[in-house]
């Protein structure tokens, strides 16, 4: 298996450093399900799911239903994993 070498980078300039924390400052911490929610909402991609005959589907919250269940069944081979496993 071929893989790419670890990247040696230059050292961080002091203008990279001030805009790092001032975007840290401003940005809010979000989680994945926040940001696979957003997606969600911004494509449209939760509606392909529901039953298919076509009738609205019977949960109280659809959209954070089908993005629980896209983030659960994510396959274990596409999971980030720890270096060295």
């Amino acid at each position: 298996m071929s893989s790419l070498k670890q990247r040696v980078g230059h050292e961080r300039t002091v203008s990279a450093a001030a805009m790092e924390a001032e975007l840290d400052q401003r940005l809010p911490a979000r989680g994945i399900l926040e940001h696979l929610a957003r997606a969600a909402h911004w494509t449209g991609w939760w509606h392909r799911f529901g039953p298919l005959s076509g009738s609205d589907p019977k949960l109280k919250d659809p959209l954070a239903r089908y993005v629980v269940t896209a983030f659960t069944y994510v396959p274990a081979s596409a999971r980030p994993r720890p270096p060295g496993t």
